[in-house]
């Protein structure tokens, strides 16, 4: 084998090992793009979760609201009635006794 033969089949083996790196190098990003789009489609339901669930939480804090303005209303009636007892007692026991 002549030298050029001999650095020609050098040069070939480089190239060899340069395409297995390059095919390996292909091999890892192809995974790694695959677990990328695995993460953002996690991501986007994990949006879509928290999403759902603000709105639950606003429809939440609404009936909380509406709750609170319900029980305001009863408290303010009941101390409208109560009040209104207590002058039919003290008038019960000023002119009915």
């Amino acid at each position: 084998m002549c030298e050029r033969d001999r650095i020609i089949e050098e040069k070939q083996t480089q190239i060899d090992q340069q395409n297995k790196v390059l095919v390996e190098i292909q091999i890892t990003l192809d995974e790694k793009q695959r677990q990328i789009e695995a993460l953002r489609s996690s991501l986007a339901d994990r949006d879509a979760s928290i999403a759902g669930l603000e709105g639950r939480l606003a429809k939440s804090k609404a009936n909380i609201r509406n709750l609170e303005a319900k029980l305001d209303a009863a408290i303010h009636e009941g101390n409208r009635l109560r009040e209104e007892v207590i002058l039919l007692m003290v008038f019960w026991n000023t002119f009915c006794r």
